[in-house]
């Protein structure tokens, strides 16, 4: 299955950029629905990553022991999400009902930030939470 895939983005208030990226995994018809006449269920995957961290934050963690393994339980900070595209996923399958295109939204919704750790790159450990919304509407 092929799909579109357009890339989201959020800056946070530390102004750090991260992207969020979603993949239409698979689609497939699994009986009625009022929304079209067809059920969709919908297999996706996505994920985040840190696309630019400011100068004085990476300063802060660069002595700092690299995260592994479990979530660290200290040093969470919420951050808030200040600017955000979110991240798209379409494709068109055929159904008993005709073809429908398939759409994924991801945005990212909550972001804690971890100075007590860097990640393998040298960067804080930031946490990432994103919706993924499915929705079909029928191609004529």
């Amino acid at each position: 299955m092929s799909c579109t895939i357009t890339e989201g983005r959020a800056t946070l208030s530390d102004g750090t950029i991260v992207k969020v990226v979603v993949n239409i995994v698979d689609a497939r018809e699994s009986g009625f629905s009022p929304l079209g006449g067809v059920n969709l269920v919908v297999k996706q995957s996505g994920g985040t990553a840190v696309v630019k961290v400011p100068d004085a934050l990476m300063q802060k963690v660069k002595d700092k022991p690299v995260y592994s393994g479990p979530l660290p339980q200290d040093g969470w900070e919420m951050l808030d999400i200040v600017e955000m595209t979110p991240a798209k996923a379409e494709t068109k399958i055929e159904t008993t009902k005709g073809s429908f295109l398939v759409t994924i939204v991801s945005e990212p919704t909550m972001v804690a930030r971890n100075l007590n750790y860097k990640s393998d790159l040298g960067e804080p450990v930031y946490f990432v939470y994103f919706v993924p919304k499915v929705s079909w509407k029928p191609i004529k």
